[in-house]
């Protein structure tokens, strides 16, 4: 090696280094052009400031770089051999490696303007100006390397991926001589490039000027601009483009100059060949360039937003010297009004260099692009008027500004719908990978197919359907792709979607999967239909992809694709059907799409026996095979193609490929495998024939050929090979090559190229496609797997699997990844993305074998050997691990990964107990079985009662869910006790086995409901005369009721969208579901009883049976019966009147049963067709008179998909029914009363008459489920994803979740065999009959008791520590229920009422020196005609209020007499409280006023002036031009409840009765004032968010509200003492009042912030912050219950739950936690202006009430926050600072 004293003018070819690692131990870093000599570049090449660069030697260098004009590197001239790094922290000199001969090397680092990123429709331009000794790219780039540029991230987000960027690079490199250029040379070569821009990869693009324009600019580039803009302003032939710049960000930008410019022209002075630059002359404090571009920008910016970012880290200048601020904040901020100026946590360099995505500091730099971006499309639209000439293609030319957002709002809805659907862009990459792989000629050969022509033609609307058949190897996906490519090229005949079944895939595999791909590709292109999409996705707001087959075509494609949103032909093109889990249910789909439209559908697949059957009769359906003389061109010109790089004769090309042909047999993988051996043999002629004759003509033989290439290789690239091929072969999906690494690496350590090293070792066998691991075919698979008996290698099925499931689960429980550490970090940053983003983020791109190990290792366990010591792995994974997977999953947002790992580990005990019982000995493991069905059951449960919490915070694992799981449960076995971080206790339920049973819903007002229905997110009960209540079916929350008017004989569910229809006694009305409006509203034909009601499967139709065997068809448009079918037969008057009527799904058929006769089947298309009769083998007797009797048919159930039926007789028999066939088959095993079928028909759901529930397989009818259970079933069905059903008993609606229902088929599945062996289960429920339900609940003021009244009429105290029952101190009635409870303060007297207006008052005795136990004494018991709404005690216990709707009654309970009857005749709802400061006064409080009173002198009505009123000025009014958060429908007339909050203050809640779903108000009243004086109180609305989130206000304590959240969350809002008052405006309806100062007379005008609550620490949405303690599990949603739960002083919360009070405290009590909670001072906002003296008002914002200081933000800490005890638990030192918003577990 030549060094620089050897030759003086050397150079690089690359001028590229890796740092060496600091005797420290720093970081490698590469570099990249020199630059000399030190620093002051704004970026990381800053070398010692004094000019020498460090040898490792000690020996200084000088050295000179010169650059070419053509920006090519010329010469090198200095020192000595090699240089190295400067110590860790300094700015980093490139190590140096100088070769011999002198090369010309281009820059990588452009000058001028470069196109980073480009957009066919742009919305802005970004361009990044780099700064003093800055570079282009680098600048832009984290460690300096060009693969960490960062600018060009900004393609990938949603809003920003249609902005073109720019970086503008100049020569601002100090270390040349002779370079005398200044800040307006620079300024004027932007403007130049600007205007003569023209892009080298698209002539046509855009010129710069057309779209707003974006400076980000760093350091001296930020000087730059600024000269430019103001040049160009006064310039005529840059006015245009300046006047498009619409936004400045600044990056460390020295606008008043840098002392260290300075310093650096010190040391160019200084220095040898160097010498000091006026650019950086310029920079100095003291420059007058400066203070000019200062002066005139300031007046020229009033239309540019600005923003500056300034550093806060000091720099480091190199070895020996210490860091200083580059550009301080009072210089890098201009101080103008219209700036905003932040600090981000970097130094001078790292300003602008970011880590990745997640990077704060990029996060930060993004969002202000973004807001840049907002306000472009807000403001003005002359902006936007010549943006683009193609707008019209995207609509109305008239409002560009709206096509602008729109294309974005498109961008963001295809992200959503992604995430709805659960596709991803991996069906397209198959297609692109298959398109490229294609032949220039090739596959032409199908567009001269009769067959194909037929098909594509247009005109030809009778055929739909064409099947391509072939064998397998013989390039069917490759014509596939083909096709598509064609019909897509020529996008005028029509629309084109594609979907490539992969066998290699499971998920890919399924029916399911391939339409939610095509319903995604059809949304891309179809506006309308996507807009649909994403209504459904707003409504429900669940995934689509865990619903069954049918339910997914019935929603996407008949209910919305179907209903007018086609408008042009539809080309479906479906490879490999063959390699699909179901193909005969997908045939039956496509038979099921309306002639109307035009599709036309190819299926490329190898022939499938028996699937012709499955194609609909009426549809011409046309069956082609492809042969070896239709692909032999295609084979040949692709031998050739191959060949022709090593043969130059034509001849000998001919004549191999002519013998390649011979042997191929069609075959393109044959000859692929073939080609691959001859290309390493094409050396003499000889060699060739040698090969071509060593070829075999069949597929096994060349896979044994190539077993034996790899066997015969040394024994650790065979073991690796072995490795590898598992993976291929087992893998439940094909992994990233990232994946496969590090899944390799434990074993065999780091790669050097792993992909090189497969396709050295494996044979052949596997390919590298795309970064995914692949077998060649999916024939290899089989061989490998079935064909190697005699081979000396081979791939054993369940130890592949064995070996998978072992290598996931040892890098989940790698104790040195500590997950559980990193898995927190995750949440604290990614708290706020989607749960897309989440999975996309940094932790799985970090980790790329995380996502599969945590998705995968339960399915490769499922199928792994049974006899290995894999279990012993597997306890080792759930006994200490279990959690932190858990807290995986959750982060990937998908919970079904837990459901499925339940499954997958009952497949796999199941094996090992078959084995076990097989084998003479049983295994010592063998006892432990039961342990994994525990943890099966437990995984499947913690997802039906905690998977919505998990994913909104997968950290709560640790915290929140542990205490809420039964105490029997294994999970609550194992980690209940060791587990630090749960600071919850939940005591007081005796269950400790999980429930099967999630609800127990009554409709209210003893209700009885009869009837139930389910509907997506939705079902429906009826009760009473004709009211449907509509629930949610995730929160039990009742969401409105629909009131038809009359009684409802009938109602149904539409199969394809939100609407139902019901029947009365003379009107037939549909509704919608989802807004309760009515739609239709028709007339009854006939006086008759309506037994069916259908609405077809379009919505447009609506099909009605009446009793008198009429049915007809009314069209919807018009409200008119279309046709009519009389069904009675005139010859027999028994069949005149059925009894029973029932459409089939597609309304094409019906049923009709009648009284003791057959059943009967019509044809409804055929309606002139005899029917078709069931007759029981039992019931085929005739009579002596010629007619059939036969027992009476109570109930009919259809089959989802097939002509079948399952009927149910009164003598409780079934028999199910094929209609087509003509066949049947009795139940003999099944006794049923009601019953009902899954949507997929593979589940039936029946009743008997005790009560009992069973689950039946379909068609098999064997057990599956048992529930034993109390009281007869009026009613029942499942839920749509057949996880659920529903029945009715009694006043209940119980919803059931068990186990037993995730079925087999709900697995991906690798092969039917697997899960077929295990679809019997053996579960059987026996559940006590139930509890008497909670109905009134109160606690003791000393955190020490609580008594609650049943639905039995007993009230029963308890103690507060266990929850344990004491005893029952008295009882009601045992028919009455419990509905009010009073407790005293000192709690020697208690008070009940029931619901029959009777009241008991009982002393009490605590336990003392009369006795050990709790002494009931009698003291009141009287009646009250009135239904009792409230009893309150005077704080003294002297006085007790007894309060009806219209009526007040005052005991004196020292006299036990009634005192005074307060009547109130007006229809006010009033709500009475002790006063919060004076226990001598009573409140009385409505919607519109306050009255007080005093306890001995009440008056007797409310006419009087024995009190004083004060008007509520804080009630809400609704105003239909407003955005209230109310619903505008519904009076807010109600007031809900009183809350005493502290010393001094009540929260109101005021509502709707008729509308008990509705947001409510809450009004917050300090009675503070009254302390002094009587004439005022304070008042303020609680804010519109804050109120928003309450579901039920449950209490307070410690000045504290507690209440549920929409999510279920238990959350605090702290409530405290305001630094300034409000005061009221009282009536002064008594004398001595006064109407103060209105609000802003009071405060003025100047003294509001920006949030209308000055000096308060208000969030963005102008209220503090609602903290998050804890969230209920699903079964616990009970609104009845929930609306029960009551708070104890110190924070225990008490909860019914199934007859049973829990008992929910923190070890730490809530109001003692962290200490005594202090209040943090509040301080006047220094801009807020002047203040008044006195009390002083808080403007409102235009929509909403002013917000108190009384209401800011609590700092401070529970133990419940996220992430805090975790940190402390580990013994980890905090990271970073400040308290961030809290709202998760």
């Amino acid at each position: 090696m030549r060094t620089a004293a050897k030759c003086e003018a050397c150079s690089l070819k690359r001028f590229t280094r890796r740092r060496e690692p600091d005797a420290d131990g720093g970081d490698t870093t590469p570099d990249a052009e020199i630059k000399t000599p030190t620093a002051i570049e704004d970026d990381d090449d800053m070398l010692d400031v004094r000019g020498r660069s460090r040898t490792r030697m000690g020996t200084d260098i000088s050295r000179t770089v010169s650059v070419s004009p053509n920006n090519t590197i010329r010469s090198i001239r200095g020192g000595e051999g090699r240089t190295r790094s400067g110590s860790r922290g300094s700015f980093n000199e490139p190590q140096i490696l100088m070769r011999g001969t002198l090369d010309i090397v281009p820059i990588t680092d452009p000058l001028g303007l470069t196109l980073v990123h480009t957009a066919s429709e742009p919305i802005m331009d970004i361009i990044f100006v780099h700064g003093l000794g800055g570079t282009s790219k680098r600048t832009w780039s984290y460690q300096r390397d060009p693969a960490n540029f960062w600018p060009a991230w900004l393609s990938s987000e949603v809003e920003l991926s249609n902005a073109r960027v720019f970086t503008f690079g100049y020569n601002a490199d100090f270390s040349i001589q002779h370079h005398q250029m200044s800040i307006l040379d620079f300024s004027k070569d932007l403007l130049f490039r600007m205007k003569t821009f023209s892009s080298v990869q698209d002539p046509q693009e855009y010129p710069i000027g057309k779209y707003p324009i974006v400076f980000v600019m760093h350091s001296m580039g930020g000087l730059v601009v600024k000269k430019a803009y103001i040049i160009g302003r006064s310039d005529d032939q840059y006015s245009e483009i300046t006047s498009n710049i619409r936004a400045m960000l600044f990056l460390a930008t020295p606008h008043k100059g840098s002392a260290f410019a300075e310093m650096l022209n010190n040391i160019l002075r200084s220095t040898p060949k160097f010498s000091a630059k006026s650019y950086v002359s310029e920079l100095e404090k003291s420059s007058n360039l400066l203070q000019d571009i200062n002066e005139q920008f300031r007046t020229a910016c009033n239309n540019i937003e600005l923003v500056s970012l300034y550093e806060t880290q000091k720099t480091s200048m190199g070895m020996g010297t210490k860091k200083l601020m580059v550009v301080d904040k009072q210089s890098a901020v201009l101080g103008y009004p219209t700036e905003t100026s932040s600090a981000l946590n970097a130094d001078h360099h790292s300003i602008t260099k970011f880590v990745n995505t997640e990077d704060t500091n990029y996060v930060h730099v993004r969002n202000v692009l973004k807001m840049f971006l907002r306000g472009f499309i807000s403001s003005s639209k002359r902006y936007f008027k010549n943006l683009y000439a193609t707008a019209n293609s995207l609509g109305s030319i008239e409002a560009p500004v709206d096509s602008v957002k729109g294309r974005i709002m498109t961008l963001a809805a295809n992200k959503k719908l992604q995430e709805f659907l659960g596709v991803s862009d991996e069906v397209n990459d198959d297609f692109e990978f298959l398109r490229d792989r294609i032949l220039p000629g090739s596959c032409q050969w199908i567009l001269k197919r009769q067959s194909f022509i037929d098909w594509v033609n247009l005109e030809n609307k009778n055929l739909r359907t064409l099947w391509l058949t072939a064998l397998p190897a013989t390039g069917k996906s490759i014509l596939s792709s083909f096709i598509v490519d064609c019909i897509q090229k020529n996008s005028s005949i029509g629309s084109c979607q594609y979907y490539f079944f992969k066998s290699e895939h499971q998920s890919q595999r399924t029916v399911g999967h391939m339409l939610l791909t095509l319903a995604y590709q059809i949304a891309i292109t179809n506006e309308p239909f996507r807009q649909k999409l994403l209504e459904l996705y707003d409504t429900g707001g669940i995934s689509l992809e865990r619903h069954k087959v049918n339910i997914l075509w019935e929603t996407i494609f008949e209910g919305l694709l179907f209903k007018g949103h086609l408008h042009e032909p539809v080309f479906w093109i479906i490879d490999g059907l063959n390699e699909a889990d179901r193909p005969e249910v997908l045939i039956r789909l496509l038979a099921r799409i309306p002639s109307t439209f035009q599709f036309k559908i190819l299926i490329v697949s190898r022939a499938i026996r028996d699937l012709a059957g499955c194609f609909d009769k009426e549809t011409e359906m046309i069956q082609d095979e492809i042969t070896a003389d239709d692909t032999l061109e295609d084979i040949r010109s692709y031998t050739k193609s191959v060949l022709s790089a090593n043969l130059r004769s034509s001849q000998i090309l001919d004549e191999i490929s002519s013998k390649v042909l011979e042997k191929a047999h069609g075959s393109f993988l044959w000859v692929t495998l073939a080609l691959t051996r001859l290309k390493d043999s094409c050396h003499t002629q000889k060699d060739i024939d040698q090969a071509l004759n060593e070829l075999p003509e069949d597929m096994e033989p060349l896979y044994q050929g190539m077993i034996h290439l790899i066997s015969e290789q040394a024994q650790r690239p065979r073991t690796i090979a072995a490795r590898i091929l598992a993976w291929a072969v087992c893998s439940f999906r094909p992994l990233e090559i990232g994946e496969l690494e590090v899944a390799l690496s434990s074993e065999f350590g780091e790669f050097v190229s792993l992909k090189d090293t497969i396709s050295q070792i494996c044979g052949h066998f596997v390919v590298v496609e795309k970064s995914r691991i692949r077998l060649i075919h999916d024939t290899a698979r089989y061989f490998l797997l079935h064909q190697t008996g005699n081979l000396p290698m081979s791939i054993d099925n369940r130890k592949g699997h064995e070996y998978i499931a072992s290598t996931c689960i040892k890098y989940l429980i790698d104790p040195k990844k500590n997950w559980r550490r990193t898995f927190s970090l995750v949440q604290e940053q990614s708290s706020n993305l989607s749960l897309r983003d989440r999975r996309q983020g940094s932790l799985f791109k970090n980790n790329p074998f995380l996502e599969y190990a945590v998705t995968r290792w339960a399915y490769h366990v499922s199928l792994a050997t049974s006899r290995s010591e894999l279990i012993q792995l597997v306890f080792n994974m759930l006994e200490n691990f279990c959690l932190v997977w858990i807290n995986a999953v959750a982060l990937l947002g998908d919970m079904r990964i837990l459901t499925r790992a339940g499954q997958y580990l009952r497949i796999y005990v199941k094996r090992r107990i078959r084995r076990s019982s097989n084998e003479s000995l049983p295994s010592l493991s063998g006892n432990r079985h039961d342990e994994i069905r525990q943890w099966a059951k437990d995984l499947i449960r913690i997802v039906g009662r905690f998977g919505h919490n998990l994913t909104q915070s997968p950290i709560s694992i640790y915290k929140n869910v542990i205490p809420f799981c039964p105490k029997g449960s294994i999970l609550s076995r194992t980690y209940g006790h060791k587990n630090p971080l749960s600071n919850l206790s939940v005591e007081g339920i005796s269950s400790d086995t999980w429930d099967d049973c999630l609800a127990r819903l009554t409709m209210g007002d003893g209700e009885f409901p009869t009837a139930i229905l389910c509907k997506g997110s939705f079902f429906i009960t009826l009760v009473g005369r004709g009211t449907l209540v509509v629930w949610h079916a995730e929160s039990y929350q009742e969401v409105r009721r629909i009131e038809h008017g009359e009684w409802v004989s009938n109602m149904e569910v539409s199969c394809t969208s939100n609407i139902i229809a019901t029947a009365g006694i003379t009107t037939i009305k549909i509704w919608d579901i989802q807004t309760g409006d009515e739609l239709f509203s028709l007339a009854k034909t006939y006086d008759r009883r309506i037994l069916a009601l259908s609405l077809g499967t379009t919505d447009d139709e609506l099909f009605v049976g009446y009793d008198n065997s009429t049915i007809q068809c009314y069209d919807l448009k018009t409200l008119v019966p279309k046709w009519e079918l009389v069904t009675e037969d005139p010859n027999d008057s028994s069949r005149s009147c059925p009894s029973l009527m029932v459409f089939s799904p597609d309304a094409c058929q019906v049923i009709i049963g009648y009284r003791g006769r057959p059943v009967l089947a019509w044809n409804l298309d055929s309606p002139t067709h005899i029917p078709q009769i069931c007759i029981r083998p039992a019931d085929r007797n005739d009579t002596p008179d010629g007619t059939q009797k036969a027992v009476t048919p109570e109930w009919v159930l259809w089959r989802a998909n097939l002509p079948e039926v399952i009927i149910l007789y009164n003598d409780s028999s079934l028999v199910q029914w094929n209609i087509e066939d003509d066949t049947q088959r009795e139940i003999v095993h099944i006794s049923a009363r009601e019953m009902a079928i899954s949507s997929d028909g593979n589940l039936l759901l029946t009743s008997d008459h005790n009560g009992v529930i069973s689950i039946w397989t379909v068609p098999e009818f064997n057990l599956t489920y048992q529930l034993q259970y109390p009281n007869m079933v009026r009613d029942l069905t499942f839920s749509p994803d057949g996880q659920r059903f529903y029945d009715i008993r009694d006043y209940f609606c119980n919803i059931w979740e068990p186990d037993a229902l995730v079925r087999p088929d709900d697995l991906d599945r690798e092969d039917l065999s697997s899960t077929q062996e295990t679809n019997v289960s053996e579960l059987v429920s026996s559940l006590d009959a139930p509890r008497a339900q909670i109905t009134a609940l109160v606690c003791d003021t000393d955190d020490a008791f609580f008594c609650c009244g049943k639905e039995s009429g007993a009230v029963v105290l308890h103690e507060m520590e266990k929850g344990q029952k004491i005893r029952k101190l008295y009882s009601h009635s045992s028919v009455v229920s419990i509905i009010v409870l009073a407790w005293s303060l000192t709690g020697k007297v208690i008070a009940s009422a029931d619901d029959c207006g009777r009241v008991i008052v009982k002393r009490l005795r605590k336990p003392g020196a009369h006795g050990p136990t709790w002494g009931v004494f009698p003291f009141l018991d009287f009646r009250r005609g009135d239904a009792i709404t409230q009893l309150l005690f005077s704080e003294c216990e002297q006085f007790l209020l007894v309060a009806s709707k219209s009526c007040a009654w005052v005991w004196n309970l020292k006299s036990k007499c009634e005192i005074v009857v307060l009547k109130d005749d007006s229809d006010t709802s009033r709500k009475w409280i002790n006063h919060p400061n004076d226990p001598n006064l009573l409140l009385s409080i409505d919607v519109t006023e306050i009255r007080i009173f005093k306890w001995d002198s009440l008056p007797d009505d409310f006419t009087g002036r024995e009190y004083i009123t004060l008007s509520l000025t804080c009630m809400p009014h609704v105003d239909a031009s407003s955005n209230s958060h109310l619903e505008l429908s519904h009076k807010v007339d109600t007031v809900l409840s009183l809350t005493k909050a502290s010393s001094t203050k009540i929260v109101v809640e005021i509502g709707s009765i008729a509308s008990p779903t509705s947001y409510s108000h809450f009004t917050l009243l300090d009675f503070a004032p009254l302390v002094k004086s009587s004439a005022l109180i304070s008042q303020w609305p609680l804010p519109a968010p804050l109120s928003n989130q309450i579901t039920h206000l449950i209490g307070s304590f410690n000045n504290k509200l507690l209440f549920l959240n929409q999510r279920y969350r238990f959350c605090t809002y702290s409530l405290l003492p305001p630094a300034v008052g409000i005061p009221a405006i009282p009536t002064p309806t008594t004398p001595g009042f006064q109407t103060p100062l209105s609000g802003f007379e009071a405060f003025g005008k100047n003294a509001v912030g920006r949030n209308g609550c000055e000096g308060a620490n208000w969030n963005a949405d102008g209220m503090g912050e609602v903290k998050g303690l804890f969230s209920l599990p699903k079964d616990w949603l009970n609104a009845d219950m929930l609306g029960l739960c009551c708070v104890s002083k110190v924070g225990t919360v008490l909860c019914p739950k199934n007859g049973e009070v829990a008992v929910i405290r923190a070890a730490t009590p809530l109001s003692v936690q962290n200490g005594t909670p202090t209040h943090p001072t509040l301080t006047p906002n220094p801009n807020s202006g002047p203040t008044t003296n006195g009390p002083t008002v808080l403007a409102a914002q235009p929509s909403e009430a002013a917000m108190p200081l009384i209401l800011a933000r609590y700092i401070g800490g529970d133990v419940f926050e996220d992430g805090a005890d975790l940190r402390a638990a580990e013994a980890e030192p905090p990271t970073g600072g400040g308290r961030r918003e809290v709202d998760g577990d």
